[in-house]
């Protein structure tokens, strides 16, 4: 099964319920937003598509719940971004569910998604919203992101991927009090730890 890499600052405070849950957070578009990329979910949408075919991407946006991970632990640029400079950890794990996953390679490109009223008569509102959410702005290539759909129903803003967690990563710069939380997380659910001594390059 293939493994996947997620990257969390040791003050995050959802880390305690991802060890005990074993899931990860997942989100719509707009939770992605942060002072850093406002950019997710956005699009060029052709002057000419209908009001009606605008409604329908928005709400098949709306209803992908996201999840962010990386393809790669030997990633200077997440351990600094993500992990707050190696004060943080990296934990590597596999989707555990049986619920219908879409999982794809993020394409890096200079401009949004264009969205063309010819791709309509090809493919769905709701393939074109994956479209969309499959891209990010090349400014982020280096996080070498892979992401994990799931689609609701109810228009709620977040839900949870159930996940196997196989190995917890301490950043070289982690305090010890965190240090030693951390590895009692992984000490009762029986995950093992790698502690890195110098930075990730």
């Amino acid at each position: 099964m293939k493994k996947y890499y997620k990257f969390y600052s040791a003050d995050n405070t959802h880390i305690e319920d991802v060890f005990n849950n074993s899931h990860l957070y997942m989100t719509d578009y707009q939770g992605m937003w942060n002072k850093n990329d406002d950019s997710e979910g956005k699009y060029w949408l052709d002057a000419s598509i209908s009001e009606s075919l605008r409604e329908k991407v928005l709400q098949e946006k709306r209803n992908l719940m996201i999840c962010c991970v990386t393809n790669k632990m030997r990633n200077a640029n997440m351990w600094h971004e993500f992990a707050n400079d190696g004060n943080g950890i990296c934990i590597t794990i596999h989707p555990n569910t049986t619920d219908r996953l879409t999982l794809f390679k993020v394409v890096y490109q200079d401009m949004r998604p264009y969205i063309a009223p010819w791709q309509f008569n090809n493919i769905s509102a709701e393939k074109i919203a994956e479209k969309i959410l499959k891209h990010k702005l090349f400014i982020f290539s280096k996080e070498f992101e892979t992401r994990i759909l799931r689609r609701v129903s109810d228009g709620r803003r977040f839900d949870f991927l159930p996940v196997t967690i196989d190995r917890l990563y301490l950043g070289w710069n982690l305090a010890e009090d965190k240090e030693r939380k951390f590895r009692g997380y992984a000490a009762y659910a029986n995950i093992k730890v790698v502690k890195l001594h110098k930075p990730i390059v």
